[in-house]
């Protein structure tokens, strides 16, 4: 059994009862791996500053290792900012309008659950710097559950919009098949 007929197999077994995960029934293997690429690039660059960090503090003392320069670098609420500018594009990919009866799959789930993020993200982040102390466990643990629903929550957005993009060669195809039947009927005509 091929590896695409297992994994959507897997899929429906597993989400499709779950609203969020649902549709990825719907999504090609196509759909998954240029999702993960634009999801790895954009981590890459929106986190260089981090890495740069570690890099620096790497060269300053060589027994730096690089998860405490991490948690080091994220340990005052920073990560609540990554998370907001993360998930920036997601309300805008969820709302965009598209071709007649193409709706984006659980848009209203998708809002309500970027709204929570970004609204979470935001106050617990402006308590922090306006002084208001948090256990150093909780406001680590809630940053990290935060950063890993964000991170869920953006690869299905990349993963949904890839799906309701049109397909090229696909659209191609149709035009040429109204443009045969045109000129079919056309001669039939005359």
């Amino acid at each position: 059994m091929n590896l695409q007929l297992r994994a959507r197999q897997f899929l429906k077994r597993n989400f499709s009862r779950i609203p969020l995960f649902c549709s990825l029934i719907n999504c090609t293997f196509d759909n998954h791996k240029n999702a993960l690429g634009e999801f790895t690039s954009t981590l890459i660059f929106s986190f260089l500053p981090l890495l740069i960090a570690y890099l620096v503090s790497y060269f300053k003392n060589h027994d730096t290792q690089f998860w405490s320069s991490i948690v080091l670098n994220v340990r005052n609420g920073e990560l609540f900012l990554y998370v907001t500018s993360l998930l920036a594009p997601v309300f805008y990919i969820v709302m965009r309008k598209r071709a007649e009866r193409t709706v984006f799959p659980n848009k209203a789930i998708h809002i309500l659950l970027y709204f929570a993020i970004v609204f979470i993200a935001a106050i617990v982040f402006a308590l922090k710097r306006a002084g208001f102390t948090f256990d150093v466990i909780s406001l680590s643990s809630m940053q990290y559950l935060i950063f890993i629903l964000a991170l869920i929550l953006f690869y299905l957005v990349i993963v949904y919009n890839n799906s309701l993009l049109p397909n090229p060669a696909a659209t191609i195809r149709d035009e040429e098949d109204e443009f045969t039947d045109s000129l079919t009927e056309h001669r039939r005509a005359q």
